[in-house]
């Protein structure tokens, strides 16, 4: 410890024991000794302006990283964000959402070769059955998998008072097809007639299943699909 002497009667000592710093004054005969704080915890403040609640400044330290982390996790809610690179397995959603599938008449293919003059699609895409005899259409659905149908709703123009189109959502594996939803039109006076079911709860299996949809229309030039259109729900990307 070295010595340094202040005046006639008294002598400061500064030195490090044990890693910590010590002063020593003395004087007369009595002497003091303090060690100066070798820990942030150790050390007292007055936090009058501060704003912090802390009286040492290792929990100040604690306490403003703290409120810096809220700061920022709020900073980023409901934001949007940029980001390079990324890398992850998944990225599990704060929120249940909803998705749509949808899918037009013009894109439905017949299950059979038909004569382009019995099989077409109006300008609007519409799809028309053929004239000669009822007929089978289908069309691909592609949904993420783990996402949950929750609806199946059918655009369907039925102007004929004795025939009606029926439309199916299903699914096809290797064991066979199973039926998720069922749909016939209705004559209607309006243009186009929507046909939902709701109510839907299958979860999508595309390791196991491949799903589509079946339109079966029904000879007649007045019945035509407009489009279809399948709703589901997921919380992962």
């Amino acid at each position: 410890m070295k010595t340094r002497k202040l005046s006639a009667a008294g002598l400061l000592s500064i030195g490090f024991i044990t890693g910590i710093l010590w002063v020593v004054s003395c004087g007369g005969s009595s002497s003091v000794t303090s060690a100066l704080a070798s820990a942030a915890s150790d050390i007292t403040y007055s936090n009058t302006t501060s704003g912090l609640t802390a009286t040492t400044v290792q929990a100040a330290l604690d306490e403003v990283v703290s409120e810096d982390a809220a700061n920022a996790r709020a900073a980023v809610d409901s934001q949007d964000l940029t980001f390079g690179d990324v890398i992850a397995d998944s990225f599990t959603l704060g929120a249940v959402k909803t998705g749509y599938f949808s899918i037009a008449g013009a894109a439905f293919t017949a299950a059979a070769y038909l004569d382009a003059n019995d099989n077409y699609s109006t300008d609007q895409g519409d799809l028309q059955g053929n004239a000669v005899g009822a007929t089978s259409y289908f069309a691909s659905v592609n949904i993420p998998h783990g996402a949950t149908i929750t609806e199946f709703d059918v655009y369907i123009l039925d102007n004929d008072a004795l025939e009606s189109a029926t439309v199916r959502l299903m699914s096809y594996s290797l064991d066979g097809s199973e039926n998720l939803s069922e749909i016939t039109s209705v004559t209607s006076d309006d243009d186009t007639d929507l046909r939902s079911s709701a109510g839907l709860s299958t979860t999508v299996d595309n390791d196991l299943n491949a799903y589509l949809i079946k339109a079966d229309l029904p000879a007649s030039t007045s019945v035509d699909l407009t489009s279809a259109k399948v709703t589901y729900t997921y919380t992962s990307l």
